[in-house]
């Protein structure tokens, strides 16, 4: 039996067993943390919270670290992490360095619902002084089957 490459399937099988290997570290990038204790729950028993670009840092006082958690329906305490460049800031930065953001945030959950934080685009805001460019960046929440904006308290901050 040859072990080289080519006809008789060796080429095929490594190239299967690379797919899946790609398959597996893809899937293990992005676990999905329970911010619950005791055992698993249906899905239509819980609502998954997802955050573009950045982690969930803490769940109701509990340190959990994750871009994707699972929590039951009802009012949670977040405190969520984004990394951001300057010119993500402010549309006139030239500032490429990165800066963690962040964000206190209290949401109220319904079971079976899907939910995602993305950083708002900078909005201009009324500016303390008539010289001075000021602008707002905030998380935004967004209800996954309809990608309705949905309203939530939160105040964030740089570190």
């Amino acid at each position: 039996m040859s072990t080289t490459p080519g006809r008789d399937g060796w080429s095929g099988a490594i190239r299967l067993l690379a797919a899946a290997g790609l398959v597996a570290i893809l899937a293990g990038c992005a676990p999905v943390r329970r911010a619950y204790s005791g055992p698993e729950r249906a899905r239509a028993e819980v609502s998954r919270l997802r955050v573009s670009g950045g982690h969930v840092i803490e769940v109701d006082d509990r340190e959990l670290f994750g871009s994707t958690v699972e929590l039951l329906p009802g009012r949670h305490r977040l405190t969520l992490r984004f990394r951001l460049r300057g010119d993500e800031l402010t549309p006139s930065a030239s500032d490429h360095a990165a800066y963690d953001y962040v964000c206190l945030c209290h949401v109220t959950t319904r079971a079976g619902e899907d939910y995602r934080f993305v950083v708002r685009s900078p909005a201009p805001i009324a500016p303390s002084h008539p010289q001075t460019e000021q602008f707002a960046v905030g998380p935004a929440l967004l209800r996954e089957s309809d990608e309705e904006l949905l309203f939530f308290e939160y105040a964030c901050r740089f570190r």
